[in-house]
């Protein structure tokens, strides 16, 4: 057998997180609201998805988005399943048809994907050139299900004889450290130079939205 096919899964539990500039404005105002309430912000994106002209009607106009809460991401927008050792990859091998054949599982742990893959990371702190001096939103998402290759050709990473080479995968981390709550996401592999998103099929379970002031955020 000259080729051989291989594809990846990771379950079960992940996020959507964007980290986007805002204005002196939509800082001050909001940093505001979310001391009084701190899911105000969630229930204002929530609202504008069904009814933009309502959401902002009881806000000034300055202080608005005017935009659904994942288009706030010109500093970084990523997607995927967490890095946790509560998280398992699995590579499983398949025939062309992906018919599974055998499978391999680890845990997600960063001392366990060290050890058996490269890693790629950007970590975006409060010293991150995109952010430092900056307002910024955060918002996350909380979800449960699987994310996978499918982006790749019928979903299956395709081999010569010798089968898959760990060290050849390159998995693609976001480390979103701009609070006490560090989380760090797996968006993305590359495999003999083709990189490819994760596709997921989760739920989300509830979310998370905020704004920073980089120069004394805690």
């Amino acid at each position: 057998m000259n080729k051989r096919y291989f594809k990846i899964q990771i379950y079960a539990y992940g996020s959507e997180v964007v980290l986007g500039t805002i204005s002196e404005n939509q800082y001050i105002y909001w940093s505001k609201k979310l001391a009084d309430n701190e899911d105000t912000l969630s229930n204002y994106f929530s609202e504008y998805e069904f009814d933009d002209e309502k959401a902002n009607e009881n806000h000034p106009d300055n202080s608005v988005f005017n935009c659904s809460w994942f288009e706030l991401d010109d500093i970084t927008h990523v997607h995927g399943p967490e890095v946790t050792d509560q998280n398992i990859i699995e590579i499983t091998e398949t025939d062309q048809h992906g018919k599974q054949i055998d499978s391999i599982k680890y845990d997600m742990s960063k001392k366990t994907l060290a050890s058996h893959f490269n890693i790629s990371e950007e970590r975006f702190d409060l010293l991150h050139d995109k952010i430092k001096d900056k307002k910024f939103f955060m918002g996350q998402t909380f979800e449960k299900g699987s994310w996978n290759s499918s982006e790749t050709d019928n979903g299956l990473i395709e081999t010569n004889k010798d089968g898959i080479d760990n060290k050849k995968l390159i998995l693609h981390i976001s480390e979103i450290a701009v609070d006490d709550d560090d989380c760090s996401i797996c968006y993305a592999f590359t495999y003999n130079g083709e990189k490819c998103l994760l596709n997921g099929d989760t739920q989300t379970n509830s979310s998370y939205m905020n704004v920073y002031e980089s120069s004394n955020a805690d």
